[in-house]
């Protein structure tokens, strides 16, 4: 398998909830347990797919390193009762992420909301 087919399908899932005790949203992977921090959902989305870009190129440097690693299991309890994220703050993150929109924009969002969403690397490269 070349290096770039070993992450070219790559598909992973995350949860973003309020954490009270950081003050700070997360955006969780599910799949790779990498996390993302933000003062707002939208900056925790972009922290997470910096550190995902990150460990893609790290696996197509050396296919040896194993990218995938569940998330703990009280994180994996909480994702069924989360809503799936609205689609605009997932759009807005990936165009803050590849620098096509320059400016922050802020959404209101209740901290004690907690959101899904399912993403793979075309969507972010």
């Amino acid at each position: 398998m070349n290096q770039t087919a070993a992450t070219s399908s790559f598909r992973d899932e995350c949860l973003i909830y309020y954490s009270v005790k950081d003050k700070s949203w997360i955006a969780h992977s599910l799949c790779t347990d990498q996390l993302g921090y933000g003062d707002c959902v939208v900056n925790a989305i972009i922290d997470l797919l910096i550190g995902t870009k990150n460990l893609l190129e790290l696996k197509r440097k050396d296919p040896e390193i194993e990218i995938f690693c569940k998330a703990p299991k009280e994180i994996l309890n909480r994702r069924k009762k989360a809503k799936p994220l609205p689609p605009v703050l997932w759009e807005v993150a990936v165009e803050r992420f590849s620098k096509k929109l320059q400016y922050p924009v802020h959404f209101d969002v209740p901290q004690n909301t907690q959101f899904t969403y399912q993403f793979q690397e075309p969507q972010f490269a």
